[in-house]
């Protein structure tokens, strides 16, 4: 499809992205990335797509930390004596950001799902070997969340994207913040992004947005342009003024 997505990227008008509670977290919580190498890169997001996945890989190593204390402190009886030990995790993992995979929660996703199976049910075996020392060998024990668990996991309690419509290969999501379409396909890598309302709109309508990005995922998906464009402008979702802009570079540049 040409440029088109780079050309709604550099003529988006300014969001609030900046500023919204996903980007607040991200800032007060990327030091945590610096616990092993395969997530130091996150630390420096080059988009909003790459904050939200930063910011799934800082819950799962919150979420980490905090079952393996509520563990420890179980353990040390500091606890109600009357709570089993399945009573006080549930208790303490109840406010805590999960998956769900194959039927079970997943908590912390940079592990797979064999060893997650003890951070959700068998928490014994957090302290026998090799799993009591996992903060210490994390790096011999991790995969790609991304990879493993494919558009799944922003389709989860680690994410604040709105899941639209997908098949087995892409799934479309929307950051309202960000303002945009992410593209994700099944190895959990953004296939595109389309960023809405340009700066031709002067008073972007922000109501009914599920509905109305419908129409633009559907056009995607199938792989045509020209609905895409049709859709994004009857929408609102791009200006007519970028629209006559972009065709007519188009048919200026064979191929764009």
């Amino acid at each position: 499809m040409g440029n088109l997505f780079e050309s709604l990227k550099n003529s988006q008008k300014v969001t609030s992205f900046q500023n919204s509670e996903e980007m607040r977290f991200f800032v007060h919580n990327s030091f945590l990335l610096t616990k092993s190498s395969l997530w130091t890169h996150f630390r420096f997001p080059k988009d909003s797509f790459e904050v939200v996945r930063a910011n799934i890989i800082i819950r799962s190593l919150i979420n980490q930390e905090v079952i393996e204390k509520l563990y420890k402190n179980y353990g040390s009886g500091k606890h109600d004596d009357q709570l089993s030990l399945e009573e006080y995790m549930a208790s303490g993992m109840a406010d805590l950001p999960y998956l769900i995979h194959e039927g079970k929660k997943i908590y912390v996703p940079i592990f797979p799902s064999s060893i997650n199976h003890i951070y959700s049910e068998d928490f014994y075996r957090l302290s026998t070997p090799p799993y009591d020392k996992l903060s210490k060998i994390i790096e011999s024990m991790t995969i790609d969340p991304f990879d493993y668990y494919g558009y799944r996991l922003y389709d989860s309690y680690f994410s604040r994207l709105i899941p639209i419509k997908g098949d087995r290969n892409i799934f479309a999501f929307y950051d309202y913040d960000a303002e945009c379409l992410y593209f994700v396909n099944d190895q959990g890598r953004l296939d595109n992004l389309i960023a809405l309302f340009d700066k031709g709109i002067k008073k972007p309508a922000k109501t009914h947005m599920i509905e109305r990005v419908e129409k633009v995922v559907d056009a995607y998906l199938a792989m045509d342009k020209d609905a895409m464009l049709t859709a994004l402008l009857e929408e609102k979702l791009v200006s007519s003024t970028f629209i006559s802009a972009y065709l007519g570079k188009g048919k200026g540049k064979k191929g764009k």
